[in-house]
């Protein structure tokens, strides 16, 4: 039985690892993202809004998984910010778009940290 939870923890630790290395990606992936959403909004900054939200969605699921527990409550705020932009197409509010910068830079900020 202890070799079965040994070889289970040396999974963990190694999905762990595997997520931490490709995080920067991830980070790098949400920036690029977010730098196709500005004001105004047009065709081109809704479809740059969705990808943005759908980076911060898979991001607030998985890093808490993997012991990024900030970088994880973050992403959630940033798609919370995305989901009502969205839902509110025809009238987008500008501070909104204001609140996207600083949530990535604090996930960059969490990323850049390590796990907690």
């Amino acid at each position: 039985m202890s070799g079965d939870k040994t070889d289970l923890e040396a999974q963990l630790a190694a999905l762990r690892a595997d997520f931490a290395d490709g995080l920067p990606k991830r980070v790098s992936d949400l920036e690029a993202a977010a730098e196709g959403v500005a004001a105004p909004l047009d065709d081109n900054g809704f479809t740059a809004l969705q990808n943005l939200r759908d980076h911060a969605h898979k991001m607030c699921g998985s890093a808490p998984t993997f012991g990024f527990t900030t970088v994880g409550d973050v992403a959630y705020e940033l798609e919370m910010v995305c989901e009502e932009m969205l839902a509110d197409r025809d009238n987008p509010s500008p501070p909104k778009i204001g609140e996207i910068e600083p949530l990535v830079a604090k996930i960059c900020a969490a990323a850049e940290a390590g796990a907690d």
